[in-house]
């Protein structure tokens, strides 16, 4: 019995990071329409799929996205959590997610040097993140904003 328990969590952690490539995988693709794509539709399906994502690798995979494709991360953000009134009685869990992704993110805009317009995008981010984040907080409650 431990070892099927094991190996269902060896598969399941398998499937995860499958997840986690096909997503920076799709949002590096210059000629894909994220929001056409399976990755998409797992995201819309299960927006805890965030929870899976190690903060050290999204914001390592961010930082290297082409400018185009570093925006549509904000464009995913909108279009699943942002767009939704009451969205923090659904997706609270996910508060400590999005604030550990935009501190992550600042501390690595500190360290790196990259041109400006890469870096104002990605302060972006950091701000619909942070935004996000606020929004699943006053939103809590059910309170419409």
């Amino acid at each position: 019995m431990k070892y099927l328990i094991q190996k269902r969590s060896k598969y399941i952690q398998k499937v995860k990071e499958n997840n986690i490539n096909e997503f920076f995988n799709a949002l590096n693709d210059p000629n894909n329409n994220f929001f056409s794509t399976p990755i998409w539709k797992k995201i819309d399906q299960n927006p805890e799929f965030f929870q899976s994502i190690p903060t050290e690798s999204f914001v390592e995979n961010i930082v290297v996205l082409k400018n185009k494709n570093i925006r549509l991360l904000t464009s995913i953000i909108n279009q699943r959590f942002m767009r939704i009134s009451n969205a923090g009685q659904y997706y609270y869990n996910l508060k400590p997610i999005f604030d550990g992704f935009a501190n992550g993110l600042e501390i690595k805009l500190q360290n790196i040097t990259v041109d400006k317009l890469k870096l104002d995008i990605l302060k972006e981010v950091v701000e619909a993140l942070k935004k996000c984040s606020e929004h699943l907080e006053n939103s809590r409650g059910g309170k419409p904003l």
